[in-house]
C-alpha cells in the first residue's frame, strides 16, 4: 500500500513517518519546507498538489498538515485556520483514496460533562476547532473511506514548551509554576503513544469514514496533571482554580484495533525521563 503523509516534518507527522512499517507500506512524506527526508509541496496550491499526487500516487493519505496554534490567540484566528479547510479540499479534489484525518478533541467543545463519544453533537468554541470539524465534514461528505482521529493535546520531546513540559521542569527544578488564569479544558497524550495509536488504525482505513477518539482512559484535567507530577516528583505544586475534566469514550478505537492504550501516569513519567537524557 502506498501511503502519503502530509505534514510529515511536523511534530506528529515526523513520528508517524519514522514509526510506520516501511516493509509493509511504501511511504511518501511531504511538508511545506521539505525538511529532512520529506518532499516540499504547498497544499494550498492546486498546482503543487497535482505534482505531488502524480509523484506519490497514494492508496491512502494520513493528513496531518494544517495550522496548529502555538498560543491562545491562534485558536481564534479565523484567517490562519481557514488554511486547514483549503488544504483538505485540495487533497479531495485531486484524489479518491481513503483519508486518515488528524482532528482534535476541541471539536466537542465544553457543553457536555463526558465521557465524550463520537455520537455526540459537536459545538466547537474556537476557529481552530471549527476548522477541524469542517475538515471532518468535508471528507465525510465526499463519500470516501477513512477516519477522523480526534486526539487531545500532545506532549513529549522534541517539544520543549507547553503545560506538561513546563510543569515537569518546574517540578524538577523546584521552581514556581504559573497556571492559566481561566478554567481551561485540558487533556493530553504523549506524541509517541498518539503515533502508535494512529498507525494501529491504518490497516482498517478502507471502511466508511468514521470518527474515532484516541487518548487515555479516565478523566483528565490540569488538576490531574498536577497531582500526577506531584506524586512522581514528591513536590507540592498547588492548583488554585477548579479545572474541568475531560474524558474520552474509547470504545470505538478498542473495537476497531483490539489494541491496549498506555496510561496517563506512565506517559508523564516517560516525558519526565526524556527531559533528563
Amino acid at each position: 500500500m502506498r501511503v502519503l503523509i502530509t505534514g510529515a516534518s511536523g511534530y506528529l507527522g515526523s513520528r508517524l513517518l519514522s514509526k510506520i512499517n516501511k516493509k509493509k507500506y511504501s511511504v511518501f512524506g511531504v511538508s511545506l519546507n521539505g525538511k529532512g527526508i520529506t518532499k516540499s509541496y504547498n497544499l494550498t496550491s492546486v498546482v503543487s498538489i497535482t505534482k505531488m499526487i502524480r509523484r506519490s500516487n497514494p492508496d491512502c493519505i494520513i493528513h496531518c498538515a494544517g495550522f496548529v496554534p502555538t498560543e491562545q490567540s491562534g485558536y481564534k484566528d479565523s484567517k490562519k485556520n481557514m488554511s486547514n479547510e483549503i488544504m483538505t479540499r485540495n487533497l479531495l479534489e485531486l484524489t479518491s483514496c481513503p483519508v486518515l484525518y488528524i482532528s482534535s478533541m476541541t471539536v466537542y467543545g465544553g457543553s457536555h460533562s463526558g465521557p465524550f463519544n463520537e455520537y455526540l453533537a459537536c459545538f466547537p468554541e474556537t476557529a481552530y476547532a471549527q476548522s477541524k470539524l469542517d475538515g471532518e465534514r468535508i471528507i465525510k461528505g465526499d463519500g470516501r473511506g477513512g477516519f477522523a482521529v480526534r486526539i487531545p493535546g500532545l506532549f513529549g520531546l522534541p517539544r520543549r514548551s507547553g503545560l506538561v513540559h513546563n510543569l515537569l521542569m518546574a517540578a524538577k527544578n523546584k521552581a514556581d509554576f504559573y497556571f492559566p488564569d481561566t478554567p481551561i479544558l485540558w487533556s493530553g497524550m504523549h506524541v509517541e503513544d498518539a503515533a502508535d495509536a494512529i498507525l494501529n488504525l491504518l490497516p482498517k482505513i478502507n471502511g466508511r469514514f468514521t470518527e474515532v477518539n484516541v487518548g487515555y482512559s479516565g478523566k483528565l484535567s490540569l488538576t490531574t496533571l498536577v497531582d500526577t507530577v506531584n506524586e512522581l516528583y514528591r513536590t507540592d505544586i498547588r492548583v488554585e482554580l477548579e479545572y474541568p475534566y475531560f474524558e474520552f469514550d474509547l470504545s470505538r478505537y478498542k473495537n476497531l484495533t483490539s489494541a491496549a492504550l498506555p496510561n496517563f501516569r506512565d506517559s508523564i513519567e516517560k516525558a519526565g525521563a526524556e527531559i533528563d537524557k
